[in-house]
């Protein structure tokens, strides 16, 4: 359904107390002169932006002289970041991230770019489409209800990853691709920070919703491999679905026509969606020109038909966490704190720094980083004798097994001597034979326990009589 440029409120939005950016970016109590850290955070997560946006303009073959008019928008662009860094009130300001998102694409527009992402876009729709049914069948084939939602909502958030607004995301994609089934089973576990998906399962099992309103995001693996399994799955219980996108390119979010193109590629001859019907299915433009939305201006068409709807979901909009588990709002909001972290951990993996010459300091903080990329082959790689990166076990398992060899010592009611060895620091370690060689140097020799012997590999604990 075509927008006719009129912008409305949501029908269903409490206005009294919305504000598009859920961040406070500013207080009454802010010096209206000088900009806050959190505008200065965001301000500095726009500037890192530049270069990614740099590169897509200067690859736009649609644009004459697209070098140099990409040289030019990261001139601009760079200025009036700059220019709201000194004095918060210029251009338009005080910044918040539709404003700094509408400056970019202002000056973008105004030197001929119109969609700088359309190839990238359109390859990875292609892509995506190709793995469609493969997912879909994926899904279909679990036959729990309440599970099969849950692999429906992770597929969003994996599929959401396909962001390349974000400067770090799209040095990924740009370096490694983005796979949705890698990015599926490398999701954060649940419990989530903010996790209510029990209970959306919960009344999603006991009655379904007559009308969803779905406001997407970003186009190839988000939207067809993420948003429209999960729409699918809406329209086979009977609940009719609005698909609301972008009126105009911004970034690589899937915009209406292109969204209308591809639900017409992956419609067969009857019109379904892999057996199910879609005539409950319809695509609005919302009339938003950004890669952020402010529901107090969205198109009429997209109003009349959200009035009566009793379930609505923003997909995206920094609901989705990134590759650490952690969205953007989080490293925006809490900058000050957390930016001699971040910088340290770029270090450490720059400068390939192992984690043992971390202990008891920064591998805590991070050590969750380092668990997700070792878990996968560190079993392979780590002796069964130690106590560190062992699945199943857990250090406490050592200090169990020494207070076993105690007490079986103590009931044994023979004459004996216990000797525990604390090794001082990581990964230090004692050569075994030659302390066996010693002690029968000494004269313990044949009367040590040969079975306490294997044990002390494990607990660090060895007895003899």
């Amino acid at each position: 359904m075509e927008s006719s440029g009129e912008l409305v409120p949501f029908p269903l939005l409490m206005t009294c107390n919305y504000r598009a950016c859920t961040i406070p970016y500013r207080f009454p109590s802010n010096n209206p002169t000088k900009p806050t850290p959190t505008e200065l955070s965001w301000i500095h997560v726009f500037m890192n932006s530049i270069p990614s946006f740099r590169k897509r303009a200067e690859s736009d073959d649609t644009v004459p002289d697209a070098l140099s008019r990409a040289e030019k928008f990261a001139h601009r662009y760079t200025e009036i970041l700059e220019d709201l860094k000194k004095d918060p009130k210029s251009h338009g300001g005080p910044p918040d991230g539709i404003l700094l998102c509408r400056l970019r694409e202002r000056v973008l527009r105004e030197l001929g770019f119109r969609d700088i992402f359309k190839k990238v876009k359109d390859e990875e729709n292609a892509k995506a489409i190709s793995l469609f049914e493969d997912v879909i069948h994926l899904n279909d084939a679990i036959e729990d209800e309440a599970k099969r939602m849950e692999n429906l909502v992770k597929g969003i958030f994996a599929g959401n990853l396909f962001d390349l607004g974000s400067a770090q995301l799209a040095e990924l994609f740009s370096r490694d691709g983005i796979s949705f089934l890698a990015s599926c089973q490398n999701l954060v576990p649940r419990p989530w920070v903010i996790d209510d998906l029990d209970t959306f399962i919960t009344k999603w099992t006991r009655e379904s919703w007559k009308k969803a309103v779905i406001f997407v995001d970003n186009s190839g693996a988000d939207i067809i491999l993420g948003i429209l399994p999960f729409t699918r799955e809406l329209l086979r219980h009977g609940t009719q679905v609005i698909l609301a996108a972008n009126d105009l390119p911004s970034i690589n979010d899937v915009t209406y026509p292109e969204l209308v193109e591809i639900i017409s590629k992956l419609k067969d001859e009857q019109g379904k969606l892999v057996g199910v019907d879609t005539s409950n299915l319809l695509v609005a433009n919302s009339g938003n020109d950004l890669p952020v939305i402010d529901l107090t201006g969205i198109s009429q068409e997209l109003a009349d038909l959200a009035s009566d709807a009793d379930l609505v979901i923003l997909e995206g909009m920094d609901k989705a966490p990134g590759p650490d588990g952690f969205t953007m709002t989080f490293f925006t909001n809490c900058w000050e704190i957390v930016s001699k972290v971040v910088a340290a951990v770029q270090y450490i993996f720059e400068s390939q720094c192992h984690l043992h010459s971390l202990i008891g300091s920064i591998y805590k903080i991070i050590s969750k980083v380092f668990t997700e990329r070792l878990k996968k082959f560190v079993s392979k790689l780590v002796d069964t004798h130690l106590m560190e990166f062992i699945k199943g076990r857990k250090i406490m398992d050592a200090i169990v097994i020494a207070n076993e060899c105690v007490d079986v010592r103590q009931i044994s009611k023979v004459p004996n001597i216990l000797c525990k060895l604390d090794i001082e620091k990581a990964y230090d370690h004692l050569n075994w034979g030659f302390l066996w060689k010693t002690l029968e140097n000494m004269g313990f020799g044949g009367k040590m326990d040969k079975q306490d012997q294997i044990l002390h590999h494990y607990s660090e604990i060895f007895s003899f009589d």
